[in-house]
């Protein structure tokens, strides 16, 4: 029985680490297509220095190797997006704080206009209630 409850539990755990993973490379996907300088650094101090959710070696690998698909022309479908969700390495954080990441990507959205990936509806996901 107590082999069950720590496989769910892991199992939640991965289940928000992919959640949290999905949002940030939404993030990144919106950098990647903005040229403006000052809302991709808006976007990278939230991931990197307020969030603290991943390192900015990650963000900076992650936006040039989309960068540089982009230009080559390669498709974005849903194999590539996947392979680069798993090429995001998140810091390690608990349960509670992977809530509250996911309640503070949803503020973010809020306040953030004319996002192709980023919207506020993009945050709002059921284990908030939980």
């Amino acid at each position: 029985m107590g082999d069950f409850l720590t496989d769910k539990k892991t199992k939640k755990q991965m289940d928000r680490e992919a959640t949290v993973k999905h949002y940030i490379l939404g993030f990144i996907l919106e950098c990647a297509y903005k040229t403006n300088v000052e809302e991709i650094f808006h976007i990278r101090r939230f991931l990197v220095s307020n969030l603290k959710i991943i390192s900015e070696e990650t963000f900076v690998n992650v936006l040039h190797e989309l960068r540089s698909d982009m230009l080559l022309g390669v498709n974005l479908d849903k194999a590539y997006y996947r392979r680069m969700r798993f090429s995001i390495k998140v810091i390690p954080k608990t349960e509670k704080e992977l809530a509250d990441v996911t309640k503070k990507f949803y503020q973010f959205a809020k306040g953030y206009k004319n996002g192709k990936y980023i919207s506020t509806n993009m945050s709002q996901t059921s284990y908030d209630k939980n």
